[in-house]
């Protein structure tokens, strides 16, 4: 029960921070020229559409997290008595102030390390911190994760990223 109302927390917290950078950071942030060849996609198109996508994604998930819950407490309501134990969330509180820590060391350090070096280095931090154990398949995955959006982002859609330290390289 308690990693379903994680869930709903998270897919709730996801879909208004997806909503704010959709409607307030795209808008704010990027300059969007009034006129410009028909050929040509908008400044806002890739981020509007990553944040739709995250927003979809974000609500399918408040979604699926409701449908359990809702059915958890109908079996739990036909079961026996509850017997109350405090939980201890302590684990948890550190957990998301070490993913929160890492999130502004990001920020702080992104034009020294850049974007590529730091994703690699924040993608395995952060699965050091949920207790990855297959190291090799993570780093894989990280290499890949992290190549694919250096392409997209830099070859593709010409969106300027700092590369920190890999600006020669890259």
């Amino acid at each position: 029960m308690h990693a379903v109302r994680k869930d709903l927390t998270l897919g709730l917290t996801l879909s208004i921070f997806f909503c704010l950078v959709y409607f307030a950071l795209i808008p704010m942030g990027i300059e969007v020229p009034h006129s410009h060849d028909p050929g040509q996609l908008s400044p806002a198109a890739y981020p509007s559409w990553i944040a739709m996508a995250g927003l979809c994604a974000s609500l399918l998930l408040t979604a699926n997290a409701a449908w359990k819950y809702l059915r958890l407490r109908r079996l739990a309501a036909s079961a026996m008595k509850k017997t109350a134990t405090p939980a201890t969330a302590s684990g948890d509180r550190l957990h998301a102030l070490s993913a929160y820590g890492l999130l502004f060391l990001f920020y702080f350090f992104i034009d020294e390390v850049g974007m590529v070096l730091g994703g690699f280095i924040l993608y395995a931090a952060f699965a050091l911190l949920c207790g990855e154990r297959n190291w090799p398949r993570l780093l894989l995955v990280d290499c890949i994760l992290i190549a694919a959006l250096y392409v997209f982002f830099v070859r593709i859609a010409a969106v300027p990223v700092p590369l920190g330290i890999l600006q020669s390289l890259l």
